[in-house]
């Protein structure tokens, strides 16, 4: 009856080993330019695929993607930038709201990282409009916004008890709309809603709702900032006690035991290599080289939800460091905090600035 508030990612967040492909089309606003980006998804995946696969196999593996490349209507139809994620039986095209670069990548996982963007700020919310007898309840998100099936208030009964029902932390945001006596009296015979009234409304319009939509939108990004800001000011809490850090390899060997309690990684660069998901250790290097390199952070960052712990993306700017992640750790990881012994090779790549890596 009500709309989920899980986003159907975690197929894609969760899937590891075999090849997975994953690409990203930058929807520029003409089609043939999507078509051409697809093109040369194709063109790197077939290059990759065939070091490992038969050619019938490649055939096959990509065979969804040149049905897509070859019924011009599908993309048409997909509005902003495109993904694409296919695995064996696997194979997903979906529209993603968030700003992307291209990026086509075969690797032993899914390349997560705008999805975990779009999670991130694409916050769901309800705004309930009181009219008369009258009850106008809409579903919405920052691209989107659906009307519900409530046309009194006597149903606002079971809604109510479904967000009460919810987590604390997953319960969307109830905005309320209405005369203030109309909008008193609804905070008290539904208390449990958590209802927030939008004072600069003095009464619902329908023909207002776009104006009613913005104003809940901006209200949300401005939380989503703020709960941004609260996560780098908890990891400098925990860093003055010893429970935090800003050292890759550190990170990454906490991440695979689950000691990682919150991860902040940077949106870019992307810093290719390939990662032990049972030691934590890893290698970088310079570029995707084969089909076995991913980004680092990414798979970290899969890792890391895979523990059922937290991932923060913030731009390169906000985390403000010579290093793309950080890393707040349960108390009883404080030996993690250990200098550890590095190889040589490793050493001079830990010495390097990481954000003046390329951003492959």
């Amino acid at each position: 009856m009500f709309p989920s508030q899980k986003y159907d990612f975690q197929a894609l967040f969760r899937s590891q080993g075999g090849l997975h492909l994953s690409c990203y089309l930058e929807n520029k606003g003409a089609l043939k330019d999507t078509e051409e980006q697809l093109s040369l998804s194709l063109a790197k995946a077939e290059l990759e695929l065939s070091a490992v696969c038969s050619e019938d196999q490649v055939r096959g593996f990509l065979k969804p993607l040149r049905m897509l490349q070859q019924e011009q209507s599908m993309l048409s139809q997909v509005n902003g930038h495109v993904a694409i994620f296919r695995k064996d039986r696997f194979f997903r095209v979906m529209s993603v709201p968030v700003d992307v670069s291209f990026a086509s990548i075969v690797a032993t996982s899914f390349h997560i990282k705008p999805l975990l963007r779009w999670q991130q700020i694409d916050q769901n919310f309800f705004l309930l409009g009181l009219s008369g007898h009258q009850v106008f309840l809409y579903h919405g998100n920052q691209f989107q916004l659906k009307r519900m099936p409530f046309e009194d208030v006597g149903r606002l009964r079971s809604f109510e008890q479904w967000i009460a029902s919810l987590p604390f932390a997953e319960r969307p945001p109830v905005f309320l709309v209405g005369s203030a006596r109309q909008t008193l009296q609804c905070r008290r015979q539904f208390p449990y809603l958590f209802a927030k009234r939008l004072r600069s409304f003095k009464h619902f319009d329908p023909s207002a709702l776009g104006e009613m939509c913005f104003h809940i939108r901006r209200t949300l990004k401005q939380d989503q900032k703020q709960r941004i800001q609260e996560a780098f000011e908890e990891y400098d809490d925990a860093k003055e006690l010893g429970l935090a850090s800003d050292q890759l390899p550190v990170i990454m060997r906490a991440a695979v035991q689950g000691q990682v309690r919150r991860l902040i990684i940077a949106d870019a660069p992307k810093i290719f290599g390939k990662l032990d998901w049972s030691t934590g250790d890893y290698q970088v290097n310079p570029f995707d080289m084969d089909h076995e390199d991913d980004d680092l952070l990414d798979d970290l960052a899969q890792i890391v939800l895979a523990k059922g712990s937290n991932v923060v993306v913030a731009s390169a700017s906000e985390i403000n460091a010579k290093t793309p992640a950080l890393a707040i750790l349960y108390p009883r990881s404080q030996s993690f905090l250990r200098p550890l012994p590095l190889k040589p090779a490793r050493l001079a790549l830990a010495q390097k600035p990481w954000l003046q890596l390329s951003e492959a």
